[in-house]
């Protein structure tokens, strides 16, 4: 029999459901804020890593959700989402059954995310990548980027360095941008009044 390691299979089944959105795992910095909220939360920290930190806790909680929802899909078909592996050929049926295309195929951009058979027209990215893109620029500009050099960037620089299309690293970027310019204003006012 052959088999397919567990975590392959949760990667395509979340892929499958989530597309684009699928968080997978943390990014080494959300864990470090995640590890150190605790420390950090003090009624002098600094505004923008308290700010860091509760994004990086609310994304932890997103990847929670979507692990559940990828572990009940995994029951619901039989299968033992707590073993170290599955039967490869008996995955691939009912990842067929439910998304119409095998493992590790990328979704038509059409196709309905979670499978089905009716496609729907793609109007943009979720809302939600692009806050992600965003949050994740904000987090570069937090960390020492100069607010001229992601201006500077081009859209396809930034949309293979933070994903996404062009168009919305070009929507995040303004956010980001507008954020940080809040940030530093609050940072401003903070240390005029100190």
């Amino acid at each position: 029999m052959t088999v397919i390691p567990i975590a392959e299979a949760i990667e395509h089944v979340g892929v499958a459901l989530y597309r684009e959105d699928w968080i997978g795992q943390l990014t080494p910095c959300e864990e470090a804020l995640i590890e150190r909220i605790d420390r950090i939360w003090t009624p002098r920290a600094d505004a923008a890593l308290v700010n860091a930190s509760e994004r990086a806790r609310e994304h932890q909680e997103a990847m929670e959700v979507q692990y559940r929802a990828v572990e009940i899909w995994l029951q619901d078909r039989g299968f033992d989402s707590e073993a170290e592996s599955l039967d490869a050929a008996a995955f691939e049926r009912a990842f067929m059954a439910a998304f119409g295309t095998a493992p590790g195929a990328k979704p038509s951009a059409t196709a309905p995310a979670g499978g089905g058979t009716k496609a729907k027209r793609k109007t943009g990215p979720a809302p939600l990548l692009r806050k992600r893109i965003a949050d994740k620029m904000l987090d570069a500009l937090v960390s020492g980027r100069t607010p001229a050099a992601l201006a500077k960037d081009t859209l396809a620089a930034l949309a293979t360095e933070f994903g996404g299309s062009p168009n919305t690293a070009k929507g995040a970027r303004s956010d980001a941008l507008a954020r940080f310019s809040e940030l530093q204003k609050i940072r401003t006012l903070n240390n005029s009044e100190h």
